[in-house]
């Protein structure tokens, strides 16, 4: 499914899968994605029944802990972080290029059973049944939840109950809140040094970005994805991570039009919006690539591209407040060494 025209609609070029769309973050200049390292996790074992209300207001009771998760692969790799490894996963997993994507983080995929790939309702029903889940764990996007088919929703529910967070509409440290309350029901201890530190690395590297935006006064940012056809500018307003980078004081541009989260043009039109920083689209299996668009004649004219400040825009890294603390840290790089004075 190409989720860029099809019938999720054009918002989907940024969702993409749960990690979301909503932990969505900037890096540094270039393509570099290979996952930030962490040690193995080793699955906690509580007893016990379990309990958890999802954001769809769902609460899912089971007589004990879940110990066999199926994740779609933002989820899983954000749970991994904090000591949950799953057992099985869905969704993007590696690019073109053989590389791996952004949102499967420190996940060791070797140690993980894929039953689904980066195609749209790429989920192999009897591989899912066969590593007898307890639970499955997912995103929910307008009340869609996020690489599950619908066409076999009823199977997959009736295998195991689904879990879905939402990454869109909310704050972006809501979100990360979100999925570790998740981990803490499935027995991570939320006072471990582990979790203190993670959140309080999120805290200082939110604060470090906030400062080095207060430095460069006047900079313009624009967040951007393309096809080979069209080139698509972000709403800031509609997009989680770009809405919190607007709350740390980055100059974001605001593009127009009627549609939620872009505004979407003819490559002709590339030079529609100035800015002196350009962040672009980091997914291998969705956006064209980054040295693609470099060969585009008015992508190439941009000021920003002559300047050489074009920045990945590495926006579905795993909403764990690990995986965002890195990234923080990256796009912080990134704005410290942009010049302001690109355009006018």
């Amino acid at each position: 499914m190409t989720r860029i025209n099809a019938n999720v609609s054009r918002r989907g070029l940024l969702l993409g899968a749960g990690a979301m769309a909503a932990a969505g973050l900037l890096a540094a200049c270039g393509d570099d994605t290979e996952p930030t390292t962490a040690s193995s996790p080793a699955k906690p074992k509580p007893t016990g029944p379990w309990s958890f209300t999802d954001d769809r207001g769902k609460t899912i009771s089971l007589p004990a802990y879940p110990q066999r998760l199926v994740c779609q692969t933002g989820p899983a790799a954000a749970l991994w972080d904090y000591g949950i490894a799953s057992v099985g996963l869905f969704g993007p997993q590696t690019r073109p290029d053989g590389g791996r994507e952004l949102e499967t983080g420190s996940l060791d995929l070797a140690k993980l059973t894929a039953i689904g790939g980066a195609e749209w309702g790429d989920f192999n029903l009897e591989q899912y049944a066969a590593l007898t889940p307890d639970l499955l764990v997912t995103t929910v996007f307008d009340d869609q939840l996020w690489y599950v088919p619908e066409e076999s929703l009823d199977k997959i529910g009736k295998i195991a109950p689904i879990a879905a967070l939402q990454v869109e509409s909310k704050n972006l440290p809501d979100v990360l809140a979100r999925f570790l309350d998740l981990a803490v029901s499935l027995g991570v201890d939320r006072e471990s040094e582990l979790v203190k530190k993670a959140k309080g690395d999120f805290d200082k590297a939110s604060e470090d970005l906030r400062g080095v935006l207060a430095a460069k006064p006047g900079l313009k940012v624009l967040a951007v994805s393309a096809t080979k056809d069209e080139i698509y500018f972000a709403k800031p307003k509609d997009v989680t991570d770009l809405d919190y980078f607007g709350t740390l004081g980055m100059g974001l541009v605001q593009p127009g039009g009627p549609d939620d989260y872009w505004e979407v043009a003819s490559w002709e039109k590339a030079d529609r919006y100035p800015a002196d920083l350009i962040i672009y689209d980091a997914r291998g299996y969705e956006a064209l690539p980054l040295a693609e668009a470099r060969k585009v004649p008015t992508f190439q004219k941009l000021p920003a591209v002559q300047a050489d400040q074009v920045a990945a825009w590495k926006h579905l890294v795993p909403p764990s407040y690990q995986q965002v603390t890195v990234a923080l840290k990256e796009m912080a790089e990134t704005i410290s060494r942009s010049r302001t004075d690109i355009v006018a």
